[in-house]
C-alpha cells in the first residue's frame, strides 16, 4: 500500500499525546464512569491501557502508512468508544445495539462489494487481494470510529446541555399548574410497588428513572411545591449520591447508584432531595415576609436555611462540616420518615390481597 501519510511518526505521536490531554479532560468531566464490579483506580487504568495499546497499534500497525488527524482521531475515539461501550451498555443498551448493528452491517456490505469486485489483471490476484483487505481494515476503521463517536456524542449532548444523561420520559407535575389534582401515595401504587427488591431487579435504568419521577411528583403534591421536580440520572462526584439544582428544579441521581444499590436507598435519595427543594422554597417566602414580621420564629428555620444555602459546605474539604449542617440533618430526617411510609403502604397492600 502507497504510503499516504501526511506526518511523521514523532509528530503522530505528538498530536495524539496533544489531544489524549484534550480530550481526557473532557470525557472525565462528562462520561467517565466506573467499569461494573471495577474500582475507580482500576477502571482508570482500564482506560489508559486501552488508549496506549489502541495508539500504538494505529502508528505502528493498522495506519503506519497513513498516519493522518483523521486516524490519529480513530486511535483516541475506538478506546474512549469501546470503554463507553461497556459503561454505558446496562444505561442505554437499546441506542447502542442499533448503532453497533448499523455499524457491523456496513463494514459487511464494505467487504462484499471490495472484495468480489472483478479483477482486471488476474496475474495479479494475491497482490490485489492484499490491497483490498487492506482497504477494507481501513473502511471498517472509520466505521467503527464514526459509530463510536455517534454513541459517546448521543450520550455526552445530553449532559452538555442539561443537568443529566439520562431523563425520564414521565410528565413532571406541579401543584401550581393542577390544583384541581392530587399525586399521592395511593393513586400510584402500580408504581410504587415497584420498590420492592425482586421487582426493581427486573427494570431497566429508564424504567427505575420513571418510578422516581412519579415519586417526585408525589414528593412535589405532599409538600405542596409551586415549581415541578424533574429527576435525571448523571455521573456524579465520588461518594455523592445525588444532588439537587434549584435552578432548574432538578434532581440527579448518580447512574451507579441508580443501576447498582437496593431501592430502599434509591428512594432514600430521592426523597431527601426532595426535601432540599421544600427547602428552598420555604427560603424564597423570605423575600416576602414584612420587615416587622422577620424575627417570628415561624421563619428562624428558613433563615437557617438560607444561610447555609448561601455558605453551603459540600464536604470537599470537611465531612463533617457537611453532614451536620440543619439543612441535611433535616433532610436526611425526613428522608427516613418518607421511606418507611412507602414501605408501609407497600406491606399493608400484600397483607391485604
Amino acid at each position: 500500500m502507497k504510503d499516504k501519510s501526511t506526518m511523521s511518526l514523532g509528530v503522530y505521536l505528538l498530536e495524539c499525546v496533544l489531544y489524549i490531554v484534550i480530550t481526557m479532560i473532557w470525557y472525565k468531566n462528562l462520561l467517565f464512569r466506573c467499569l461494573p464490579g471495577r474500582t475507580l483506580t482500576e477502571s482508570k487504568n482500564i482506560l489508559w491501557m486501552m488508549i496506549g495499546f489502541s495508539v500504538l497499534m494505529c502508528a505502528f500497525v493498522l495506519n503506519r502508512r497513513m498516519r493522518t488527524g483523521w486516524t490519529v482521531t480513530a486511535a483516541l475515539v475506538v478506546p474512549l468508544g469501546l470503554y463507553t461501550v461497556l459503561t454505558y451498555i446496562k444505561t442505554v443498551g437499546i441506542w447502542i445495539t442499533i448503532i453497533l448493528v448499523c455499524a457491523a452491517v456496513s463494514v459487511v456490505l464494505c467487504f462484499v462489494l471490495l472484495m468480489t469486485r472483478k479483477f482486471k489483471n488476474p496475474r495479479n490476484k494475491s497482490k490485489i487481494i492484499r490491497r483490498r483487505l487492506q482497504r477494507c481494515c481501513v473502511a471498517a476503521q472509520s466505521i467503527i470510529t464514526i459509530a463510536l463517536l455517534v454513541i459517546m456524542l448521543t450520550i455526552g449532548v445530553q449532559g452538555i446541555f442539561g443537568d443529566n444523561i439520562l431523563n425520564s420520559s414521565v410528565s413532571v407535575w406541579a401543584t401550581a399548574n393542577n390544583p384541581d389534582l392530587s399525586q399521592t401515595i395511593s393513586n400510584n401504587m402500580d408504581t410504587i410497588l415497584l420498590l420492592q427488591e425482586e421487582e426493581w431487579l427486573n427494570l431497566t435504568t429508564q424504567a427505575k428513572l420513571n418510578a422516581l419521577q412519579i415519586i417526585a411528583n408525589i414528593e412535589a403534591d405532599y409538600m405542596g411545591l409551586p415549581d415541578e421536580l424533574n429527576v435525571g440520572a448523571t455521573n456524579l462526584d465520588e461518594y455523592t449520591l445525588a444532588c439537587y439544582n434549584d435552578r432548574t428544579h432538578t434532581i440527579s441521581i448518580d447512574l451507579d447508584h441508580l443501576e447498582n444499590d437496593p431501592p430502599y436507598d434509591i428512594l432514600n435519595s430521592c426523597c431527601h432531595e426532595a426535601q432540599h427543594a421544600y427547602q428552598h422554597s420555604v427560603v424564597s417566602v423570605l423575600e416576602n415576609v414584612p420587615e416587622d414580621l422577620k424575627n417570628l420564629r415561624l421563619f428562624r428555620e428558613a433563615y437557617n436555611y438560607a444561610k447555609e444555602f448561601e455558605n453551603y459546605e459540600s464536604g470537599r474539604a470537611e465531612f463533617d462540616d457537611y453532614y451536620y449542617q440543619d439543612c441535611e440533618e433535616d433532610a436526611r430526617e425526613y428522608a427516613e420518615e418518607r421511606v418507611i411510609n412507602y414501605y408501609q403502604h407497600i406491606e399493608y397492600l400484600r397483607e391485604n390481597k
